[in-house]
């Protein structure tokens, strides 16, 4: 009763494709779960999310091995989390709720900072694993020939 099916689909299966710096036997393959009907459950602020284990193939459909996979955020639970919280779900409160567009000041002050704090950001994702692929690729070295 605290938490109503939302009836929202959930991804059946995930199809990944990365770039040349991941190893060529897996840089492309799919996530399909393992049962059918994953495991939908709530966080206790109301939202739905789904979860499960899959099986993981390559792009010829070859088996690869096992993972998980936890799909959040596919169907709105405002109501819910209202709900939870003693809250009415008036259009005034939702529509507070709702997330405002970014303005052209916001924007340009996020790219600002982002300029200032080059160096900054690039240490962080140097150090981040998981991370890495979201840096600039490094440059290879030319071999130059001796003579």
């Amino acid at each position: 009763i605290k938490y109503p099916i939302t009836h929202t689909w959930h991804p059946n299966k995930w199809h990944f494709r990365f770039d040349e710096q991941i190893p060529e036997d897996i840089r492309e393959f799919i996530m399909t779960p393992i049962v059918p009907q994953a495991q939908t459950l709530f966080f206790a602020n109301g939202s739905q999310y789904a979860e499960g284990a899959v099986y993981l193939t390559n792009k010829t459909g070859n088996d690869i091995g096992r993972g998980f996979a936890e799909s959040v955020q596919y169907a709105d639970t405002t109501e819910n989390m209202l709900r939870l919280a003693g809250l009415p779900a008036t259009s005034k409160i939702l529509d507070k709720l709702k997330p405002q567009g970014s303005s052209l000041i916001s924007r340009f002050s996020s790219l600002c900072y982002m300029l200032v704090h080059q160096k900054d950001l690039k240490k962080v994702l140097g150090n981040a694993k998981g991370l890495e692929f979201f840096a600039k690729p490094k440059q290879k070295k030319q071999h130059v020939p001796r003579h």
